[in-house]
């Protein structure tokens, strides 16, 4: 018995340490994966942003960073390369793109490896029927598995329903050939729910997350704060399947038709609105005899529910511009806004950094931001298109340098200098505020006395061109203001004021201040009826700019001097003729409305003292103001 017991035990041992030794050695990576979406101890990653069909670029970039050998087959071993999304769209050979990647993700793996593909803005776009970037060629990839039948099916189906009559079948075929060209029918059965793209696209991740960094394609917006990684990937994966399902589900029920020219969710709408009440279906009542003859359309309840559902998936935040696989917030919009977002964000996936593509960044160059917490690595590969520069980035041994082509070069992340306005950094604008060659484009006329109102100006230097606005010295100090409220909102962290600088222009002295390309000031905004687009939300900059008006005492605050950045969303001031005050008080005019202070703009608010106010704005107004500017930052504080 004794000898049975030992041999068995002999035999547990080899077993054991034989699994060991299979752990240790095999080349699988399951050791370093905490769970679905969750990576550990990688000892090197590469992160290739949006490719766009770019291909040659694509293989480049790989064989550079030792990924791939002159046959394209995968020599990285344990190395983890990162896809940002955006295979597709715009470019010629998105297929070929996405067919390397899945073998490589099988070679990869068998060799200890991985490659993560995280979905990006065009892969859904793809997915649910969005197709305003398909390229000619992308459509022509796929004409070998577009039979002649399924083309004359889908001809005939045009037919049946034609957007305008037609004087022959030859003028008719035009048409059908213009709208969906060669390759159409096949690609969209390949980007189906069931389709081999489709199912492959429809697996990828939202967000991974490798050795405390996240990768995702667009940002970490405020929703990500409030979810776990898990369920944002779920949610991405359920909701873009499920609206796909209902969606062919009610084209196939002629309810909807397969236009891709048309907002489907907009279809839903228009169409549930015209629907028959479901009382009124099989009911002989004159009323709902009546509204079936005003052209209300006959759908089942069963029906109904579909587009209300497929109504309300269109609406889900994983998939809208609010979204990871959308929102350019944290690039665009107010730090003292989006910082905090971010770092929730961050906290809630358990992260230090923050890698993403999807904004083409204006000087073909990588770039940290917020406090080297986010890196944006798209710099445009697809050249033709964005006339950027092909660029992966590598994390090895604890550095992380970006990896440039057209020439190959080696580069660390730029940092603290992301281009602003006319696509140049903070301290090339200012050199070229303040060096720059002036033109006067025009002076106001009819200025009071005294006053000289303000100039409209061109600056060029360094091959530059840029818009400014000169404050003249006059009787009530505009010039002075104007330096100060700039000096003000750089410490408070506003970003609220362009940037200004002292200049003389014409034996004048003066303020000389960015013009924005692309803005408006709300004055045209009313008389032109314009919305305001962009990524940053208006109603929080609306606070944020009450909020300095009653602490600057900014009373003379007009449609004139309110303006917005179009392109961005942004809003931002001029004129501050009437501000910096002696008013201790907080303005009545100004503080009968409700304000909402949120915990990032009391903290700068409450920054402020005596000392750095008198550093940064002494020059240009008086101790009465600044202590009189305390007094109302006080007030402020306590009354909201």
């Amino acid at each position: 018995m004794a000898r049975f017991k030992y041999h068995k035990l002999k035999i547990y041992l080899v077993s054991v340490f034989s699994l060991l030794f299979i752990i240790i050695n095999s080349p699988t990576v399951l050791g370093n994966q905490v769970d679905d979406w969750r990576w550990d101890n990688i000892p090197k990653i590469v992160i290739v942003p949006d490719i766009h069909g770019a291909y040659p670029a694509f293989i480049q970039l790989l064989q550079k960073t030792n990924l791939v050998d002159t046959s394209l087959g995968w020599i990285g071993g344990d190395t983890h390369l990162v896809s940002l999304g955006d295979l597709l769209d715009r470019g010629p050979e998105s297929r070929k793109t996405m067919d390397l990647l899945i073998r490589l993700q099988q070679e990869a793996q068998s060799a200890g490896g991985y490659v993560h593909v995280v979905a990006g803005n065009h892969e859904l776009m793809n997915l649910i029927g969005d197709l305003r970037y398909v390229s000619k060629e992308e459509y022509e990839a796929f004409t070998s598995e577009e039979t002649a039948p399924m083309r004359e099916l889908a001809f005939q189906k045009f037919l049946s329903a034609p957007p305008q009559p037609f004087v022959s079948e030859q003028a008719a075929r035009i048409a059908f050939d213009k709208k969906f060209p060669r390759g159409y029918l096949a690609h969209r059965k390949a980007f189906s729910v069931d389709g081999f793209y489709g199912r492959w696209l429809l697996s990828l991740p939202a967000i991974v997350v490798i050795n405390e960094i996240a990768f995702v394609h667009a940002g970490l917006p405020e929703m990500v704060a409030n979810n776990s990684l898990e369920s944002i990937n779920h949610n991405l994966q359920t909701v873009t399947t499920r609206y796909m399902q209902l969606w062919h589900e009610l084209v196939s029920l002629d309810i909807l038709p397969d236009d891709d020219a048309q907002d489907p969710s907009n279809l839903a709408r228009s169409i549930l609105q015209n629907a028959l009440p479901t009382k009124c279906i099989n009911s002989r009542k004159k009323s709902c005899m009546q509204l079936q003859k005003n052209g209300a359309s006959l759908i089942s309840k069963d029906n109904q529910n579909k587009l209300n559902e497929f109504i309300n998936l269109s609406n889900n935040p994983i998939i809208g511009i609010d979204g990871p696989l959308w929102n350019r917030g944290a690039v665009y919009c107010r730090s003292i806004y989006e910082t905090p977002i971010l770092n929730a964000s961050m906290d809630k996936l358990g992260v230090k950094q923050v890698v993403v593509g999807h904004t083409t960044t204006p000087d073909s160059r990588a770039h940290n931001m917020h406090n080297n917490t986010l890196t944006l690595l798209d710099t445009g590969m697809l050249v033709k298109h964005y006339k950027g520069r092909p660029a992966a980035m590598v994390m090895q041994d604890g550095q992380q340098l970006v990896h440039y082509l057209n020439p190959y070069e080696q580069l660390a992340p730029k940092s603290g200098e992301y281009p602003n306005a006319y696509k140049l950094s903070t301290a090339e604008l200012k050199n070229t505020l303040q060096n720059g060659t002036i033109t006067v484009l025009n002076k106001p006329i009819g200025a009071k006395l005294g006053v000289g109102g303000v100039w409209k100006v061109q600056i060029q230097h360094n091959n530059n061109t840029i818009q400014g606005l000169f404050y003249p010295s006059d009787r009530i100090n505009q010039d002075k203001k104007e330096l100060a409220a700039h000096a003000l909102d750089k410490l408070l962290g506003f970003d609220l004021i362009p940037l200004t600088v002292e200049r003389n222009i014409e034996n004048t002295n003066g303020a000389l201040q960015v013009d924005f390309p692309y803005s408006l000031n709300e004055k045209t905004r009313l008389e032109k009826n314009s919305s305001i687009g962009g990524w940053c939300p208006i109603p929080r900059q609306y606070e944020l700019m009450h909020t300095w008006d009653i602490l600057t005492e900014n009373t003379g605050r007009t449609v004139d001097n309110l303006h917005y950045r179009t392109n961005l969303g942004l809003i931002y001031l001029t004129e501050h003729n009437s501000a910096f005050g002696t008013n201790k008080r907080l303005p009545k005019k100004l503080s009968k409305q409700a304000l909402k202070i949120n915990p990032e703009i009391r903290q700068s608010l409450a920054s402020l003292n005596k000392e750095n106010l008198q550093e940064a704005l002494g020059e240009n107004i008086d101790k009465k103001a600044i202590e009189a500017l305390l007094s109302r930052r006080d007030a402020l504080l306590k009354s909201f």
